[in-house]
């Protein structure tokens, strides 16, 4: 979650000032960050031949909040869907939902939508995370919201 209240969210125009300038505040660190990613991109695009250079476009800041809309347009999607195209489609337009819950690097993150891993495995999403350590990969798979995860036993299924 953003950290907001509801009332700071939909509250009245006093709150819609106040999520303003919160928007104003985030898009600033954003253009912040961004800069200091493509710092970092930099010094490793010399030191690496270029081998990060595609991945610019994927970005996402680690402080981009999650908003109550956005986790209201996904819950109903996840309650409506039959399969998980929808929910795909709509985390492609809304990454930092999904980067948010995984663990948010402190120099960004990068989400790449059904990247192809070598010749037949194709994720539903390449997460990574960027720290002073490196950069850490992670694979998402998404499932149809309609699928059992357990069996009654609490054993996984064979979807999970």
């Amino acid at each position: 979650m953003c950290g907001l209240t509801n009332s700071e969210i939909g509250g009245g125009s006093g709150d819609n000032e106040r999520l303003s300038e919160t928007e104003a505040v985030y898009e600033q660190r954003y253009q912040e960050l961004s800069k200091d990613l493509r710092e970092l991109v930099a010094r490793y695009e010399r030191s690496h031949n270029g081998a990060l250079d595609h991945l610019l476009k994927y970005f996402v800041s680690p402080h981009l909040p999650t908003t109550t809309q956005e986790v209201r347009e996904l819950s109903l999607l996840i309650d409506t869907s039959q399969d998980e195209r929808p929910i795909q489609s709509y985390l492609e337009s809304h990454p930092h939902i999904l980067t948010r819950k995984l663990q948010p690097g402190h120099h960004g993150q990068f989400c790449i939508p059904k990247p192809r891993l070598g010749s037949d495995l194709i994720p539903d999403f390449l997460v990574a995370e960027v720290d002073s350590a490196g950069i850490w990969w992670f694979g998402v798979e998404l499932e149809s919201p309609q699928e059992r995860m357990f069996k009654r036993d609490g054993d996984p299924t064979s979807t999970l």
